[in-house]
């Protein structure tokens, strides 16, 4: 008699491989003022402006930015 393996739903395979994989990455990154890493602060306001505007013009749906410099995070 030949034995049939089940086979678990990739959804629960990848989401498996998410939870034991999170502790081994998290880490704290490092953060910097703009004018700390040569960046410009009105630049970045800028930035924030015009993606305001997508998402309430509807041209983008959300947004996640994280802008770093030398492995420094200076806006999210």
């Amino acid at each position: 008699m030949k034995t049939r393996w089940l086979r678990p739903p990739p959804l629960i395979v990848l989401l498996s491989a998410l939870v034991l994989a999170a502790p081994s990455r998290a880490q704290e990154i490092p953060t910097a003022e703009p004018h700390e890493v040569g960046m410009s602060s009105e630049r970045l306001d800028r930035l924030t402006a015009v993606l305001e505007r997508y998402v309430e013009q509807g041209r983008l749906p959300g947004v996640v930015v994280q802008v770093q410099r030398h492995g420094r995070v200076v806006y999210a």
